[in-house]
């Protein structure tokens, strides 16, 4: 009877010490991860353009600030080769001139007060100048002999050059006199830089296929003296050990795919292991769904992030997540039915490999 009894003791513990276990509490962070992808342009080029090449006219005093070499290694066409010689596609950027606008001297005053009430004026000076340029662009295809592109010279003023602070009028006005040049220099550079950084992101939303990040979420558990942690841990560093190797220009490695995927039994443990009506498992069983459709997601694997995020559209707290997958697959699968591919992961024929 005795040994009936404890045993039955022991069983209750057992349950009761269980029972607390699960019922942790559970906090939990998602963290963002970058997925690198190719974009995809706007305008599929047939693959017999292979190449671009870039010229840069500096006219009257500009050459004088800038210099023209660098400016056409600046200028790119993402996923292309780039050719000095009749390239296929050849951008011209003509930078025609460059005039101050505005060169003065700024007075600030500042009131201060000392103890006894008496009040000082403190006078302070610095240089503002402002710089304006035309430029223009033309791109042409030389191979279909047109022209893709063709501006009309574009006017665009610089945000001022401000000096740092003197003491003096006659200090200020010096220094302007004294580095007006290096002013010029650095106030032409800024306003071409921004139009050579317009031109890229035209050319490559246009043509281009460049390189970029996607913002991929995965949850993770931040309740260090949960049960789960540790091995809640060890699934979450094979999620990011494996996203760092994959590339945007070349397909998903199959044992990085094979590495992803073993998570999912962890996370699929989750699923059925704890209550997803209960406050702190149901956020386990949250983390455990919502990092399979992230998974299946980052493999573009959209029929089975979809079955996953079935099961959290259950949550009503959680349709901010639901939209996301959601939005986010539909506009791939456009891209998907436009390109007539299946991946973002783009092997462009036009890369040379080993370079």
């Amino acid at each position: 009877m005795k040994t009936s009894l404890t045993q039955l003791f022991l069983s209750t513990l057992l349950m009761l010490i269980s029972g607390a276990s699960l019922a942790q509490k559970v906090d939990l962070d998602k963290h963002r991860m970058e997925l690198q992808v190719t974009q995809y342009p706007e305008v599929k080029l047939s693959d017999k353009y292979q190449n671009f090449g870039a010229t840069v006219s500096l006219q009257g005093a500009t050459g004088n600030y800038l210099d023209k070499g660098n400016l056409e290694n600046q200028i790119r066409l993402s996923g292309f080769q780039r050719k000095s010689d009749s390239p296929d596609i050849h951008i011209s950027y003509t930078v025609q001139s460059m005039e101050i606008v505005e060169s003065n001297v700024t007075e600030s005053k500042e009131e201060r007060k000392d103890k006894a009430g008496n009040i000082t004026i403190l006078y302070s000076y610095s240089g503002r100048v402002t710089a304006r340029f035309k430029a223009f662009t033309v791109i042409k295809d030389n191979l279909a002999d047109t022209i893709i592109l063709k501006e009309t010279p574009r006017e665009m003023t610089e945000s001022p050059y401000l000096s740092k602070v003197f003491a003096t009028r006659s200090e200020a006005e010096g220094h302007l006199r004294n580095n007006m040049d290096n002013i010029k220099t650095e106030l032409l550079k800024r306003l071409v830089d921004r139009k050579i950084s317009s031109i890229n992101s035209y050319l490559d939303q246009k043509y281009g296929y460049p390189l970029v990040s996607k913002a991929v979420y995965i949850q993770h558990l931040d309740s260090k003296k949960h049960p789960e942690y540790e091995k809640a841990l060890e699934n979450f560093k094979i999620i990011k050990e494996n996203l760092s190797m994959i590339k945007g220009n070349e397909p998903i490695p199959d044992q990085v795919k094979n590495n992803l995927l073993s998570t999912l039994d962890y996370y699929s443990q989750l699923t059925s292991k704890y209550n997803p009506t209960e406050k702190h498992e149901g956020r386990l069983v949250f983390m455990g769904y919502y990092n399979t459709a992230s998974i299946y997601f980052i493999l573009e694997d959209f029929d089975n992030m979809n079955k996953a995020i079935v099961e959290i559209a259950k949550d009503p707290k959680l349709k901010k997540e639901v939209k996301y997958f959601e939005e986010e697959s539909q506009k791939i699968l456009k891209v998907f039915e436009r390109e007539h591919t299946n991946s973002l992961h783009y092997i462009n024929p036009r890369e040379v490999k080993g370079q």
